[in-house]
């Protein structure tokens, strides 16, 4: 694990946990083409306004909108890793789209030259995800939906595993950078469990054409070192 102070100030389902999950929360963002520095602060801003209303944030958790898709399984990871690799806030990113062939692209100077870094993210999760996720936010928790619940928990590492693979088909051309995002539901917000998921999926998986692979958990950015 990359060691940074923790972000996160509570657990479970407190509106702690929520305002650190919801931090860096923005519609995908029509400006494709900006400094890290405002794609960061326009997260923030637009936080703000999720947190402070409920329905914006059932609509959120629910993906009642391609936004807020977007917003969970890309953007929420793109940032973790943007603040815990302590990108420079002068460096640009431009975010792709279904017309681009990537994620996003930050391109900053090194030595007088210019680096460009393309990103791809992918979100880890077991089969059946949506279906207790919906249960949860309309306070529909079953006995049922709790032993289906268990289940997914104990599908892990496999679903961060499945992910890598599936991302290796896609055989790119060129080194990116790939995260894969979990949520804190899924590890727990404990350390301890990540790092035991960890052996299980750089034995299982390989780095192949990427240039680094991270596990993002999204409820405290943190980022850990896969490949």
């Amino acid at each position: 694990m990359l060691n940074y102070p923790s972000e996160a100030t509570g657990g479970g389902n407190s509106w702690s946990t929520m305002l650190v999950l919801l931090a860096p929360v923005q519609h995908p963002l029509r400006i494709r083409l900006m400094k890290v520095k405002e794609f960061l602060d326009r997260f923030n801003e637009e936080s703000q306004r999720i947190v402070s209303d409920i329905f914006e944030y059932s609509k959120f958790i629910l993906h009642k909108d391609r936004k807020y898709k977007t917003i969970r399984e890309e953007h929420i990871p793109l940032r973790a890793y943007l603040v815990r690799k302590d990108i420079s806030p002068d460096a640009e990113i431009e975010l792709g789209g279904e017309a681009h062939d990537f994620d996003a692209m930050v391109t900053y100077g090194v030595a007088g030259a210019e680096q460009k870094e393309i990103i791809e993210v992918v979100q880890a999760v077991p089969a059946g995800e949506h279906i207790v996720r919906q249960a949860l936010i309309q306070g529909e928790m079953s006995v049922e939906m709790r032993i289906e619940e268990s289940k997914q928990l104990n599908a892990f590492p496999w679903p961060i595993i499945d992910a890598i693979k599936k991302k290796h088909n896609k055989m790119y051309a060129d080194k990116r950078v790939l995260l894969v995002s979990v949520t804190g539901e899924h590890t727990l917000e404990d350390d301890e469990i990540i790092e035991s998921w960890i052996p299980d999926i750089q034995a299982a998986t390989m780095l192949g054409n990427f240039s680094e692979i991270y596990l993002v958990e999204t409820a405290r950015y943190i980022i850990f070192k896969i490949h």
